[in-house]
């Protein structure tokens, strides 16, 4: 199925509801300024007794970058469903829109070898939102009987392979094509029919002035019999050519582009091929000479910019940068006159040659740009070697992502294994910090990773135990201390923690909705006092006995919290009273947690002994 959902929505409504095709659009979500793809296509398959799967499947959907046809993304430049584009041939056959047409790139329709119509026979535009009933102008003639160019030849060659690959009818077989996505597929095809048709030309105005169909079925040309077609269009290129002594003045032989195909030198990919035969071009037909200027020979051991920006593999602006960030190029200086001493191009050509995109590490740590710049300023992974702040083009060494995995993966103890266990991005909410100090933490051995998700990938494949860790990293590293953390730390209740702050036994300030307590000052108040209640427990009595007992032998509570929170007393008289009244049996011990690992031994007549062990 290729028809989209608008377009069965306009034919449904053209036999049923003539006249209210914009005005049940703008009921289903594709209303004002809003495009016909956004309209809701589960509602116009129920309307419409269409299959929702297949009809989603067919229908496209523009996004602000990239827009998909038939499961297969494009740039969104290259979309448009504000006009109409159709075939008179496929319209008079079974008077659907197809999908495919609302892309620009696509010009012809291969099945019947005529090119696609946007104009009515009266010469009108036709456009989804203006258009009373489907299948006609506004002025009456039918749109089927718009009148078509055939093709000549080869011509529509690349939309041919185009429509076959998105609608499995009738495919075309490249190998080299093939194993890419189509919007690389158009993107290397624009950038051939670029250097085939004319390279020293801006690629925006050829495109304008060519049209799409004759770029692309220029740079399909020149890749459909790889490697054979592309050495022939290099040789043809070379001959029209008129290239000056030295190996620097290439670009002339094949364009702006010349840059480009340097750049990538994986030979698996598509470009990484493509600059494996520009460079052996250039290798066997532009021999290096030594150059005179002013009839002085040149010093062949220092090189300008642009030589630099050829034996590096990337532009002209980039090598500017890489030299600005190396020292080698003050800023403003005026670099087209500059020169640099072949051995440190060299040296940086064989290390960008092992360097990545910084989008390329996010993408196989499986994180956003961001989190990669976070882990570079914890130290975790290297610093970039050309570095532009905010950009995703950074360069960085090839191993970047793998080095850091396999420590992880190194650092990784299933026994340590609490069932409290989460995905590193997903554990910092659990800790409280970033993910380049979770992952540092990881490396130093402070938080323990447990296991490895093996349908995840990069960051998301490492698990941590976070079983209680979050309040736990907070306290030991915070200088200050909430209510919930007295009573979490010191055993009391809610109403006791609350009661001792809101009359000042414990100085404290409001943060908000929270208190803010300093800790060392917590600490010394419950090693100064106490409550009754783990004494109580102990005796298996009651907190108000022993009050009681405690009050009739002269000991008053030193702080008496209102409503029903817990009176605390001095420790000190708690312990002596019950050591002078024998209460305790033989070596009977009262654990208490005020302050941490704190301990209290008392023995019937005997001195009051205290035994404090600090936590690690």
């Amino acid at each position: 199925m290729e028809e989209p959902a608008y377009g069965l929505l306009a034919r449904t409504i053209e036999k049923n509801l003539p006249g209210t095709f914009s005005a049940r659009l703008a009921d289903l979500g594709a209303y004002g300024p809003i495009s016909v793809d956004k309209a809701n296509v589960a509602e116009i398959a129920r309307l419409c007794h269409a299959d929702p799967k297949a009809l989603e499947r067919s229908t496209p959907w523009g996004g602000p970058k990239y827009a998909t046809v038939l499961r297969e993304r494009f740039r969104r430049d290259d979309f448009t469903v504000s006009r109409r584009r159709w075939c008179s041939v496929c319209l008079s056959e079974h008077g659907c829109h197809l999908g495919w047409w609302d892309l620009t790139i696509v010009t012809t329709c291969p099945r019947h070898g005529v090119a696609l119509v946007d104009r009515c026979s009266c010469g009108s535009e036709i456009h989804w939102k203006r258009q009373v009933v489907f299948s006609r102008c506004n002025c009456g003639r039918p749109l089927a009987e718009a009148a078509s160019v055939s093709l000549v030849g080869d011509e529509g060659s690349s939309d041919r392979y185009v429509v076959g690959r998105l609608t499995g009818v009738d495919p075309k077989r490249v190998p080299i094509l093939d194993r890419l996505p189509l919007l690389d597929v158009i993107e290397v095809l624009r950038n051939v029919g670029h250097l085939s048709i004319r390279p020293m030309a801006k690629r925006r105005a050829l495109e304008t002035e060519m049209g799409f169909r004759r770029l692309l079925d220029a740079g399909y040309e020149g890749v459909e019999s790889f490697p054979s077609s592309f050495r022939a269009l290099l040789d043809s290129k070379l001959a029209e050519a008129v290239v000056p002594e030295g190996k620097f003045g290439s670009h002339r032989v094949y364009g702006h582009t010349f840059s480009r195909w340097l750049a990538d030198k994986e030979p698996a990919s598509l470009r990484g091929a493509l600059s494996t035969e520009v460079r052996a071009h250039a290798a066997r037909h532009l021999k290096l000479q030594t150059p005179t200027l002013f009839g002085a020979a040149v010093d062949r051991q220092r090189v300008g910019l642009i030589e630099a920006a050829a034996i590096c593999g990337v532009n002209y602006e980039r090598m500017r940068r890489i030299l600005n960030s190396k020292g080698f190029l003050p800023t403003g200086a005026f670099d087209r006159s500059a020169s640099f001493e072949r051995s440190v191009i060299e040296e940086i050509a064989s290390t960008l040659r092992g360097a990545v995109t910084f989008k390329s590490v996010a993408d196989e740590l499986n994180v956003g740009l961001q989190r990669v710049r976070q882990l570079i300023e914890a130290g975790v992974i290297p610093q970039p070697i050309l570095d532009k702040k905010g950009s995703s083009y950074m360069l960085m060494p090839a191993d970047t992502a793998r080095v850091l995995m396999s420590r992880l993966l190194s650092a990784v103890t299933p026994e340590a294994d609490t069932g409290q266990r989460k995905p590193i991005p997903l554990a910092t909410k659990s800790f409280g910090i970033s993910i380049a100090d979770v992952v540092a933490e990881i490396l130093t051995g402070s938080i323990a990773a447990v296991g490895v998700l093996q349908e995840e990938r990069g960051l998301n494949s490492i698990l941590v135990d976070v079983a209680g860790k979050r309040t736990a990293r907070r306290i030991a590293t915070s200088e200050t201390m909430t209510a919930g953390d007295i009573i979490r730390t010191y055993g009391v209740s809610g109403e006791d923690a609350a009661g001792l702050l809101k009359i000042g036994a414990i100085a404290a300030k409001r943060g908000g909705h929270a208190w803010e307590v300093d800790k060392e000052v917590a600490c010394e108040f419950f090693r100064v006092h106490t409550y009754l209640g783990p004494y109580a427990k102990r005796l298996k009595t009651s907190v108000r006995y022993l009050a009681h007992r405690l009050e009739a032998a002269g000991f008053q509570p030193a702080y008496a919290p209102p409503s029903t929170a817990s009176n605390f007393y001095k420790r000190a008289d708690v312990e002596a009273y019950l050591n002078q009244e024998g209460w305790p049996p033989k070596d009977w011990r009262v654990e208490c947690r005020p302050p941490e690992g704190t301990y209290v031994t008392l023995a019937p007549g005997s001195a009051l002994a205290r035994s404090v062990s600090q936590r690690p």
